[in-house]
């Protein structure tokens, strides 16, 4: 941290940012294809470039904001961001009902795996810089994974919606790591 500027929180901010909405439109175009539909990768969207998945509000403008506040005053409320959005073709499908929902659920499961992986490198590396950085690319993409679950963002079946539940549920425990990230952060005065 230089003078009141936390450069780490900004860092794992824009990281966080950059690998969730790569990794999740990457995600979600990898299933389709898996399913069956070319559509994603005759538009260049099975890739993990950042390019192809890039909208300018979204993956630009809206995380620019989150990291400015994050390097100035540190990553407070909740952070989104968007990719551009991907073009599927249900008709590809052998199952289109079943199979789109698989296709809008791989965007989170993504995202929640980077946010595991994060994680557990943020614990076993909870004293350095190097583990704030990912902390805050855990916070980052637990937040994407959330909102996506959130319901309305994704078509889930009336089995899967106690699971939705219980992730949402679990973003209460989110607020402790949340608290003991920006102590950690303002403690390196």
């Amino acid at each position: 941290m230089i003078g009141s500027l936390n450069l780490i929180a900004g860092a794992g901010v824009a990281l966080g940012f950059l690998i969730g909405i790569d990794v999740h439109h990457w995600a979600h175009a990898r299933a389709a294809m898996a399913l069956g539909d070319r559509t994603p990768k005759l538009m260049g969207r099975v890739t993990l470039r950042i390019k192809p998945h890039v909208d300018t509000l979204g993956s630009i403008i809206m995380p620019a904001v989150f990291v400015f506040v994050a390097i100035f005053s540190g990553p407070y409320g909740m952070m989104f961001g968007w990719g551009k959005p991907q073009s599927f073709n249900p008709r590809a499908f052998k199952n289109p009902r079943r199979d789109m929902i698989l296709v809008a659920l791989a965007g989170p499961l993504a995202t929640g795996v980077v946010a595991a992986v994060s994680a557990a490198i943020w614990r076993a590396e909870l004293k350095s810089d190097i583990g704030l950085l990912f902390g805050w690319i855990m916070v980052v993409n637990s937040f994407l994974t959330v909102i996506e679950l959130l319901p309305g963002s994704v078509p889930v079946p009336r089995p899967g919606r106690r699971q939705r539940d219980r992730v949402i549920q679990a973003t209460d425990r989110g607020d402790m790591i949340w608290a003991e990230l920006s102590e950690r952060s303002g403690s390196r005065r």
